[in-house]
């Protein structure tokens, strides 16, 4: 089976845990894999050009992603509010990079437990320094490779934070996520609008939740939430599996 999940965000698995687009002179990351996207991309905060660019200085990627004014627009406590994980909750936040979401999803889950996946050995390891130093022994960072998502037990909750647009063949990707998902588990997607103010990603890689909804379904789920008015930039999507 040809990889579905692109190599990303310089390494990291399927997005940047939510890290923001780029400005056009950001740095250079490595090449997407998206049969549909020819042109140089932008992802995260890492860059446009078609060559490697690692992770060798995560502290420094968490400087720019971890923001006052990131949170400003991201709203994070409101987009957990929306998903609603539970204390016991086992969730994967697929693509978490410096761990904007897994260490908030660590929190809001004390008695459960947070995979936070990324492609990139040196943030993995930087997840478990950031574990370390905020006391969330539930937060486990892991080592996935670039067609698994390397989820060890079924899950709750699935988290993919400005990460959807960069998977290709996205239908036979979620088709697969279902056996990660516990019977009762929950695929939660927050995204770019197509209009927005503010960079983000180019107009050509941005879905509208219609089309988003329309490829979840052909992978077999059913959309139980949508806002798109929380957000000034995104839209939020739930679901689970169709019974």
């Amino acid at each position: 089976m040809r990889s579905i999940i692109p190599t990303l965000c310089a390494a990291a698995l399927v997005g940047c845990g939510g890290a923001p687009e780029p400005a056009p002179d950001a740095p250079a990351s490595a090449p997407a894999a998206h049969p549909h996207h020819e042109q140089p991309m932008h992802h995260g905060e890492h860059g446009h050009h078609h060559h490697h660019h690692g992770f060798e200085d995560p502290a420094r990627w968490a400087e720019k992603w971890d923001t006052d004014e990131r949170d400003a627009w991201q709203k994070p406590e409101a987009v957990l509010a929306l998903i609603a994980p539970k204390p016991a909750d086992l969730i994967a936040d697929i693509g978490a990079g410096t761990g904007y979401f897994a260490v908030r999803l660590a929190a809001a889950a004390p008695e459960g437990e947070v995979y936070a996946i990324d492609l990139g050995p040196e943030m993995v390891q930087y997840l478990g320094e950031r574990a370390a130093k905020l006391a969330l022994g539930n937060l486990r960072p892991l080592l996935a490779t670039a067609d698994d998502p390397k989820i060890p037990q079924p899950v709750d909750l699935v988290m993919l934070t400005n990460t959807y647009h960069h998977i290709g063949e996205r239908v036979p990707y979620f088709t697969r996520l279902a056996a990660h998902l516990k019977p009762a588990g929950r695929v939660a997607i927050v995204d770019y609008k197509l209009q927005f103010d503010g960079p983000g990603p180019p107009e050509g890689m941005r879905l509208a939740p219609d089309a988003v909804v329309a490829e979840m379904t052909a992978a077999g789920y059913r959309v139980t939430l949508r806002d798109e008015d929380t957000l000034p930039r995104q839209y939020v999507l739930i679901f689970d599996r169709e019974p």
